[in-house]
């Protein structure tokens, strides 16, 4: 069964002896905050942490000095207040330190305690050079196990599913080696294209989701039309509206029904006009009081049931609109970034770029900067509105300040309950938002005791 992440933001986080050398508190805002400083003040490092945090990506909490994590969670939806504690401790003699979770599912809650090393002690995870949690790992006899297999050796519930309760974590560094990734993957392939390769697959997938709603929408109004055939209904053999305008628009919706079914307009055309001739007969009739034959019966009756599926067409695609808004967005956000080709998508739900010169071209041609904002779109495309904790790691490489400017308007319109949490260096991509910076200066800036 799919978990529903909670709405939960991080409200706090607090670390203690990071790299040996200073305790770190930023508060967060529930939408957007930056982490700014120069060179070297361990702003990927923290971001790097704090993803680590949320995902129990072992390796890398074991990689990166600290003795404790706090990580306070707001929610708008409720008042409850979780809390994920994270402790490491070196063990004497022993290449990696110990991990272990303390998580409150409300702040004055009852704790569950996690240990990593209870699931991957005997496993390869802690090896020189492994930098992320496999989905397989090969057991001391040699034999592999799934990650599963290994996390139901707990009686309690997994950690990973816990934190999965809690928030989903969306995580962009497309420029640097991120977090999670195998050192020994295709060196011929760049970590971009890797990362737009991984969104083209899952948009496709998302996509043909949205197509797949999309027709059993239609479905159902097939069903329609038959019902509409059945004489269980109230039909006044009256004439509605049947003003010019309203006879046009009535035309105009049996043709987009027509096409839906893949009817061209040689076929049914004359037909159409043929049915509103009449009905506009028998409706001046019933006007002048003069007697209706039995086709004058007939266009009327027919043009009311005419009228009454036009309706349920109408709420239909107004239904069939909202199902693909957000594939919609995302193409008007991201075209908006592009010049001479736009973003499309093909009939196979993949997305193609296409040229000024409407010839379709891979996204590999695309240049690193269009790459990127890809990239960062899509990742809040795929997010689906729903909650997430969307973390950013110098998203402005490659992109002109232009782009910059409405990177974090975009981002947030494309998905409007997502938290950015972003390091960064850009006054261009802070922007508007000024008051929401966080300075690691103040705690790793040029001073004595660093």
């Amino acid at each position: 069964m799919e978990l529903k992440p909670k709405s939960n933001t991080v409200e706090s986080v607090a670390i203690q002896d990071l790299w040996n050398e200073r305790d770190v508190e930023l508060h967060l805002n529930s939408d957007v905050t930056f982490l700014i400083g120069e060179n070297g003040t361990r702003k990927t490092t923290t971001i790097n942490l704090l993803v680590a945090a949320l995902t129990a990506d072992l390796p890398t909490l074991d990689r990166i000095p600290f003795t404790k994590i706090s990580i306070k969670l707001s929610s708008a939806a409720d008042r409850t207040k979780p809390v994920i504690e994270i402790a490491k401790k070196h063990r004497k003699q022993m290449p990696f330190a110990e991990v272990s979770y303390r998580i409150r599912d409300t702040t004055s809650g009852p704790a569950t305690d996690y240990s990593l090393d209870e699931f991957y002690d005997q496993f390869d995870i802690h090896k020189p050079g492994y930098r992320r949690r496999r989905r397989v790992y090969r057991q001391p006899d040699g034999t592999l196990i799934h990650r599963q297999a290994i996390e139901r050796k707990s009686n309690e519930k997994s950690i990973y599913q816990h934190l999965r309760e809690l928030t989903s974590v969306s995580w962009l560094s497309v420029h640097r080696s991120p977090v999670g990734t195998d050192p020994g993957g295709d060196s011929q392939k760049s970590a971009v294209d890797t990362k737009v390769d991984e969104l083209s697959d899952r948009m496709i997938r998302y996509f043909s989701q949205l197509e797949k709603s999309a027709s059993d929408l239609v479905n159902s109004f097939q069903k329609e039309i038959f019902f509409n055939l059945l004489a269980d209904r109230n039909i006044p053999l009256t004439t509605a509206d049947n003003s010019d305008d309203t006879i046009k628009q009535e035309k105009s919706s049996l043709s987009d029904i027509f096409e839906q079914f893949n009817l061209h307009h040689d076929q049914y055309s004359a037909k159409l006009e043929k049915h509103f001739s009449n009905y506009g007969k028998a409706a001046e009739k019933l006007q002048n009081d003069e007697p209706l034959k039995t086709l004058d019966i007939a266009a009327v009756i027919l043009t009311s049931r005419i009228h009454s599926l036009v309706q349920e067409w109408t709420k239909m695609k107004a239904r069939e609109n909202k199902i693909h808004e957000p594939r919609t967005l995302f193409l008007n956000l991201i075209n908006s970034f592009y010049k001479r080709k736009k973003l499309t998508i093909s009939d196979q739900n993949e997305p193609v770029i296409e040229t000024a010169k409407q010839k379709n071209i891979p996204l590999s041609y695309l240049s690193s900067g269009e790459k990127q904002i890809f990239i960062i779109l899509g990742e809040a495309l795929l997010q689906e509105n729903r909650p997430s904790i969307y973390v950013a790691d110098e998203p402005e490489l490659s992109l002109h300040v232009a782009w910059q400017e409405k990177l974090v308007d975009s981002i947030t319109s494309m998905n409007p309950n997502v938290q950015l949490f972003i390091a960064t260096h850009s006054p261009d991509i802070v922007g508007r938002h000024s008051d929401k910076l966080i300075d690691m200066g103040q705690y790793f800036g040029d001073d004595e005791s660093v």
